[in-house]
């Protein structure tokens, strides 16, 4: 039996309610024709290689033996990826997907910081409606409307939620008496522009209470922006992108206390704001 939770068999495919993301690797095309001879080319195979099989394997894992049985042996989620982009749906089981986005923002997250970690940075969209999702094929209105997001919306290197994901989100945040408290405000970010963005940083603080911040990822993090700010100093449109990139590490390190892995200020131009609270 297939574990795809999309997937019925003998049935042809069908539709479902959910939680959906389309995000892709930014500047792909120019990586790869950035590369010259076989040598170069191999190392960037090698390197991406091992940056998409490393950010995935939360995917690879799957649901415990118990997750299984209580989902009638289907996994919480599939996805279709190839190379430079990847679709991935949350089917919604219970009440308004509040349970749903919550495995998405942390799936996402923990993808994004390790791919950006690993030199590759990455935009995209989450949306929440109907959807198909398998090896075979991508469908659905939730596709297009993520698809939108990231070509239209997303811009720089961040994760945005589209307009049915943020009226979703609203709707969960009534569930707490108040609202600066609930989780979505440690998920997500509004930027200066108005649009909600996946706050990917703060996984480094998941296991805060017990072992401390990972700062090892979070100096990481910072090495490869500033890799990114150096190379791309005389290309303005590209500079712009990792600058933004360098203002949310700096707003994220503020916001901690973590000023000692700050990104130097004379390594980008502009200053930028991003609203924790009142999503």
């Amino acid at each position: 039996m297939s574990r795809n939770p999309y997937e019925r068999d003998g049935q042809p495919p069908r539709l479902q309610h959910s939680v959906f993301a389309f995000v892709d690797i930014l500047g792909y095309r120019d990586l790869v024709c950035g590369t010259h001879g076989q040598v170069s080319q191999q190392d960037l195979l090698v390197q991406l290689h091992k940056a998409l099989s490393s950010s995935r394997e939360w995917i690879d894992i799957g649901d415990s033996p118990e997750e299984l049985e209580a989902f009638g042996g289907k996994d919480r989620f599939a996805l279709k990826a190839f190379t430079d982009n990847i679709a991935i749906g949350w089917p919604i089981k219970y009440r308004d997907g509040e349970s749903e986005f919550g495995l998405a923002f942390g799936d996402l997250a923990d993808f994004q910081l390790t791919m950006v970690n690993a030199g590759f940075f990455i935009r995209g969209a989450i949306s929440v409606g109907d959807v198909y999702v398998d090896e075979i094929a991508v469908f659905g209105d939730a596709l297009m409307e993520s698809h939108r997001g990231e070509s239209s919306l997303a811009r720089d290197p961040r994760i945005v939620l589209t307009q049915s994901a943020r009226q979703s989100v609203r709707n969960h945040l009534r569930y707490y008496g108040n609202g600066h408290h609930a989780p979505q405000n440690r998920d997500v970010m509004r930027d200066t522009d108005g649009q909600w963005f996946l706050n990917y940083l703060d996984t480094i603080l998941i296991a805060e209470e017990t072992q401390g911040p990972f700062f090892g990822e979070l100096e990481r993090h910072r090495a490869s922006v500033q890799s990114k700010l150096d190379k791309y100093r005389q290309s303005p449109p590209i500079f712009a992108k990792y600058s933004w990139t360098a203002g949310y590490h700096n707003f994220f390190c503020d916001l901690h206390g973590f000023h000692d892995y700050k990104i130097a200020l004379d390594s980008f131009s502009g200053d930028r704001g991003f609203i924790v609270d009142d999503v």
